[in-house]
């Protein structure tokens, strides 16, 4: 009788080459740790590194596989780093700037692309995020379409896609405008031309970066690839790997508990009822590389979106934040400075602030 069970991960995963992009980033290190210790015989890690500043693909590179979390690796099985395999390039320039020997390697070599690369700040300019975020997803795309031995092409996106709507459904919302279209514009205007357009073509949408994202599901659902969508949510400290509590980076809400603990936040407008929509690196990756295989098991012809967010099941507001944060700051105080936490109502309805006050600085 024929095993109608389905492959393990790990399984499917053996001898397959992954291309990543965004791998220097916070959740591309933890990508690329996950499918290295989890994924023992997994094929090769090509991994895109522009350069950046003053340092080579090469320096980056080097720096990043010092650090946690593959200090870890490299102590107990450094021959596992030798499956990173370096590709300098860059995601916004016409097929990815790759020399003419990576170029040929890849399009005969890659199974699974991770497409993880973007610019997650809120404050970009509408060219910028779309230059990096929108055109980088369609050069990403135009090269994978050329790969004779690809299996899967995931695109990391985010559950803030889509803002204006009240529940987000795992399924495609069609962009506001031809993506096309938006990338031709900010390419033949002004900049201060499309600074002041920039308000009417958000079209709801809260800044660039959210805009820019729907913009680039839209290209990857017209791809005709195999694909998978995942929408992280806001993605904090690992639960687990590479070990409880590991962060490398100071955005979001990491560096709103750093400001607070270390007393130079002090108020903060909010709804205390309101849910936090936090996920857990680890959790996050291992949520996006089950979609890989899922993708691979199943070859669905329209590709398949997946929320990575917390549901109802083990809900957390920002109140059971400040008060977790308020009793572990007592125990575990910051250095050189100690916290006393209040709650202060506004006079907006269903507002308030939580005021948290340096008592060092009260007493001086």
């Amino acid at each position: 009788m024929a095993n109608l069970e389905p492959q393990s991960i790990s399984a499917w995963f053996d001898k397959k080459n992954v291309f990543i992009t965004g791998g220097t980033g916070y959740m591309g290190k933890v990508l690329i740790y996950k499918l290295l210790v989890s994924c023992h015989n997994i094929g090769k890690i090509y991994v895109l590194i522009r350069k950046k500043k003053d340092q080579d693909p090469q320096t980056r590179l080097v720096h990043m596989i010092q650090q946690e979390p593959f200090k870890g690796i490299k102590e107990k099985d450094a021959d596992k780093l030798k499956k990173i395999v370096l590709i300098p390039g860059d995601t916004t320039a016409k097929d990815l700037a790759l020399s003419t020997a990576d170029m040929e390697r890849m399009v005969q070599d890659v199974n699974v692309i991770f497409h993880m690369a973007a610019n997650v700040k809120f404050d970009l300019t509408l060219k910028e995020a779309v230059r990096i975020n929108t055109v980088g997803t369609k050069n990403v795309l135009d090269f994978a379409k050329k790969m004779s031995n690809l299996d899967v092409f995931i695109h990391v996106s985010t559950t803030y896609c889509q803002c204006e709507e009240s529940v987000l459904e795992e399924r495609n919302y069609p962009a506001p405008m031809e993506p096309q279209t938006v990338m031709d514009i900010v390419n033949n205007l002004k900049d201060d031309v499309l600074l002041a357009m920039t308000p009417k073509l958000l079209e709801g949408q809260p800044n660039t970066y959210a805009f820019s994202k729907a913009l680039s599901e839209d290209l990857v659902q017209r791809s005709g690839l195999r694909a998978g969508i995942a929408r992280p949510s806001i993605v904090v400290a690992s639960l687990n790997e590479p070990m409880p509590g590991w962060v490398d980076n100071v955005n979001g809400p990491t560096g709103l508990l750093i400001a607070a603990g270390k007393g130079v936040l002090r108020t903060m407008l909010m709804e205390g009822k309101y849910l936090i929509r936090v996920i857990p690196c680890d959790l996050a990756i291992n949520a996006i590389i089950g979609l890989a295989w899922k993708i691979g098991i199943e070859k669905p012809k329209e590709p398949i979106y997946m929320n990575v967010t917390t549901g109802s099941e083990n809900p957390i507001t920002w109140e059971n934040s400040i008060n977790i944060g308020r009793k572990l700051t007592e125990i575990y105080p910051f250095t050189d400075s100690y916290h006393e936490f209040k709650y202060v109502y506004s006079h907006r309805p269903f507002s308030r602030i939580c005021y948290v006050m340096s008592r060092n600085s009260a007493e001086s």
